[in-house]
């Protein structure tokens, strides 16, 4: 590995705590083993990261936020992307990075990189973009939310924002308003007010890079507003712990999400809105990363 392009987007996730040209800066120096290119995804992330992927670089590295590594990873899957994909840890959630990197900071993966290795994963899709961790619906995107409104950030913590999304979160749960439907209406759930998926499965999101995991997408769904035993679950699942057989149901066809007219979602840390009814469709080795070994 020789070449890298480096898409900068200044103005996401924990990039904005840095002074201009201060990251680009920091990026330079902990890859002055490479080639650089910089594509500025300021005001056109699609755009930068087609460039990118044109340049023919051997990786392309994504330094942004959440939302700008999830729109890199898109544009580079549609224009069939030949290089190694490399979303640094500067979001605000950082799913994937923490999936791949684990606590690296993105100094020491940039360091480390020429060492690393490519690895494949699996993919969930929802309306045309992609999640590698996990799709999280009703209660925990509001609590996602809230957690980060209490991030430190450009704009400091947000304690209104965090108590309303918090507020959202419990009311969901007294209102069980979502349904699942699999294996083209032969499974269905109904009156769930939380749904989490897994690309791979959960075992396989847990164990990083190392395990792709089968081509499958495994559903975890909160019923009967018992957010206990949905923790418990999803903790466990994480954890690799076994759990009753009926904790979670796994799909390979697209599985179907209905309820109200829109519902949000929240796509490796990125929210979107989309509207119902919602095809949650499996994209078998959708992106190749450049991963540690071990």
């Amino acid at each position: 590995m020789k070449t890298l392009a480096i898409i900068l987007n200044p103005r996401a996730g924990s990039a904005r705590a840095f002074g201009d040209g201060e990251l680009r800066d920091a990026i330079a120096a902990a890859a002055g083993w490479a080639e650089l290119e910089f594509f500025d995804a300021s005001d056109d992330v699609p755009g930068a990261a087609r460039a990118a992927c044109a340049s023919g670089a051997d990786a392309v590295v994504t330094a942004g936020g959440d939302g700008t590594a999830a729109a890199v990873l898109d544009a580079a899957r549609d224009s069939g992307c030949a290089s190694l994909m490399v979303p640094l840890p500067l979001g605000t959630a950082n799913m994937l990075p923490r999936r791949l990197y684990g606590d690296r900071d993105f100094r020491t993966v940039l360091t480390e990189l020429p060492d690393y290795r490519a690895v494949t994963l699996h993919a969930g899709e929802v309306s045309g973009h992609t999640f590698y961790v996990a799709l999280m619906a009703g209660m925990p995107v509001h609590f996602g939310q809230a957690r980060e409104a209490l991030r430190p950030d450009g704009a400091g913590r947000r304690l209104n924002l965090a108590f309303k999304r918090l507020r959202q979160g419990l009311a969901s749960m007294a209102r069980p308003h979502m349904r699942l439907k699999l294996d083209d209406g032969e499974r269905r759930v109904s009156r769930s007010c939380a749904l989490v998926v897994a690309p791979g499965g959960f075992s396989a999101v847990r164990g990083g890079a190392d395990a792709p995991g089968p081509a499958v997408l495994e559903h975890l769904l909160m019923q009967h507003g018992d957010p206990a035993d949905f923790a418990l679950k999803t903790a466990s699942f994480l954890a690799g712990l076994p759990t009753s057989d009926e904790a979670v149901l796994m799909s390979r066809q697209p599985a179907t999400l209905s309820g109200p007219k829109r519902i949000e979602l929240m796509l490796d840390g990125e929210v979107i809105k989309a509207a119902t009814p919602i095809e949650i469709c499996l994209v078998e080795n959708a992106a190749t990363f450049a991963a540690p070994a071990d």
